[in-house]
């Protein structure tokens, strides 16, 4: 009965130390600057690509999962339908966001450095392979205008210039 006892104390304690040195767990300080868009979003973008223009319906859900900020989005856009899954984390080396944004018009995830300017979020993609436009360069500039309020502009790279796409004006739905 001692035995079972000493064993069952002994691993109390090496639980207890091993918890201890295990690594937080949750986002880092620097990726918790964006608390303010956990919850659920609704957008709508103007947008001009190849021609054509028209409004775009965008929902997004951010959350924390881990030690990074997913979000989940469903938009419409000319009757088509995609879906939208992304991870946001904070690349310490860097200094910077990174975004990994999987979707379901493209066969690869575009990957995203951004970086934080007060308000203002800039994120610059990758090369990232879409359909017809193999190599694509993108920038999404968020900007918070409130609690509940946020901007989007979102350009594309054509030569050494940057050719607007799109803006929005996502609004938060009350909790």
């Amino acid at each position: 009965m001692k035995m079972k006892m000493m064993i069952s104390v002994l691993c109390v304690m090496a639980f207890g130390a091993a918890t201890a040195q295990a690594p937080e767990m949750g986002p880092p300080a620097e990726l918790k600057k964006l608390d303010w868009m956990i919850g659920e979003w609704t957008g709508k973008w103007n947008w001009t690509m190849e021609g054509m223009e028209g409004e775009m319906t965008h929902n997004v859900k951010y959350e924390w999962e881990g030690q990074f900020m997913k979000m989940t989005a469903s938009g419409e856009m000319m009757g088509m339908t995609f879906t939208e899954v992304a991870y946001t984390a904070w690349d310490a080396k860097e200094k910077k966001l990174v975004s990994w944004t999987f979707t379901s018009y493209a066969p690869m995830p575009q990957i995203d450095r951004g970086t934080m300017t007060g308000n203002t979020i800039v994120y610059i993609s990758d090369p990232w392979d879409v359909p017809g436009h193999d190599g694509s360069v993108s920038r999404a500039c968020w900007v918070k205008m409130s609690d509940s309020e946020m901007t989007l502009l979102l350009e594309f790279k054509e030569g050494d210039s940057w050719l607007k796409a799109a803006d929005g004006v996502y609004k938060k739905k009350p909790a």
